[in-house]
Order: C-alpha cells, then structure tokens, then sequence
C-alpha cells in the first residue's frame, strides 16, 4: 500500500508560508501576506528510497516560533531540532571459487539543535516586482553523530556435494 503525503517543499513558496517560508528564503518575509505568524508546533518527516539499496529519512521539529512584519521590515525567531540518517549498499557478486556474494553497507546519521534570528527588507515595490533581501543567523548545537561501513559483509558457499548437472 503506497502512502502519499506533502513534503515541506510545497509549502514553503507560498505567499503564506510565514515561518514555514524562512526555511529556504528569509527574504519571503519581506512580503509575506501575514503580519504575524506564531508557531507552537510543525512536524517534517520525510523518507525517500529507490526501492533498491539507497534510502534516506529526515525528521524536523520546529517551534516555538514566531514573525512579524512590519512594513518593509520582517523579523523572526526561528528554532528547531533535526535528524538525518542515509544508508547505502552496494551488492558484488564474484564468480571466482565455489561462489561469493559481497555487499559493501554505509550507514550515517546525524541529529542536531537550531536557534536563530532571521531579517529581510523590501529594497522595492513597483506594480508586480518586489526587490528584497533576507538573512538568517543561527546558532547549531549538535546532539550527536555516527556513521558505520562495512566493506566484507557477505557469505561463502563451499560445497562437497558434486552438482547433479
């Protein structure tokens, strides 16, 4: 049963996304249609794999949070905790003697805290263009990290039994 949901991607370009715009452009602030936006709680999860031996997830929590936009000016307090994990393998099957199998299996993780300040201005406004910057200053905490490989998982097969062939 396949599942389908949003990813954070489609929500953050809007004219709307507020706090959720911040994530990929502070400058969306500037021009952002709300005057303040407060966040208690969003939840991000995402997981992504090629059905075959690569796979990624990603987890983010983000709040409390809070914009506002004053004119020209926009102003946020922005934090959050995050996880990436990424795994991949990679299968080498040889011929050589009775039979082997090899796959080589990389697995890296990381989990980290964020906080920051972020600003943006509207340089300008004519009838349809919007000239604008942003900025974001965050200070990153790291929780913790590890990776684990394996060149030589894998398995020999030797035999006694003659084949029937």
């Amino acid at each position: 049963m396949p599942l389908e949901a949003q990813e954070m991607q489609g929500l953050v370009n809007s004219n709307y996304a507020g706090l959720s715009g911040v994530i990929m452009n502070p400058s969306s602030m500037a021009d952002s249609k709300l005057y303040l936006d407060i966040n208690l709680i969003t939840a991000d999860a995402f997981y992504q794999t090629d059905k075959t031996n690569n796979a990624f997830a990603n987890f983010r929590l983000n709040g409390p949070e809070f914009m506002i936009n004053a004119g020209k000016s926009a102003f946020a307090l922005i934090d959050a905790a995050r996880t990436a994990i990424s795994y991949r393998a990679t299968d080498v099957n040889s011929t050589v003697g009775n039979g082997e199998s090899y796959q080589a299996m990389h697995v890296a993780g990381l989990a980290w805290g964020e906080i920051g300040l972020a600003y943006a201005y509207q340089f300008y406004r004519a009838e349809k263009s919007i000239w604008s910057g942003g900025l974001t200053l965050k200070y990153l905490s790291g929780a913790g990290g590890a990776y684990f490989t394996n060149d030589n998982t894998g398995y020999t097969f030797n035999s006694s039994i003659p084949s029937s062939r």
